[in-house]
């Protein structure tokens, strides 16, 4: 994920969240369990830093090719 920019990406949208935000999103980060996460907050700017942790290695370039 770092050759292609993700890591990147990920990393400026995490530190662009705020305390607060930071407060929700770290929780569900520490119980590595990213199943129904629409479920877990109504945040958009944690769901879409969240949204970093479903990208698998078989999903790569079809998140790549979305953007």
């Amino acid at each position: 994920f770092e050759r292609n920019g993700i890591t990147d990406e990920w990393w400026a949208a995490y530190t662009a969240l705020t305390d607060e935000e930071k407060d929700i999103i770290n929780p569900i980060i520490e119980h590595n369990d990213f199943r129904d996460l629409e479920k877990k907050t109504d945040n958009k700017n944690v769901l879409s830093v969240l949204h970093y942790y479903t990208i698998t290695r078989n999903d790569v370039d079809k998140f790549l090719k979305a953007k």
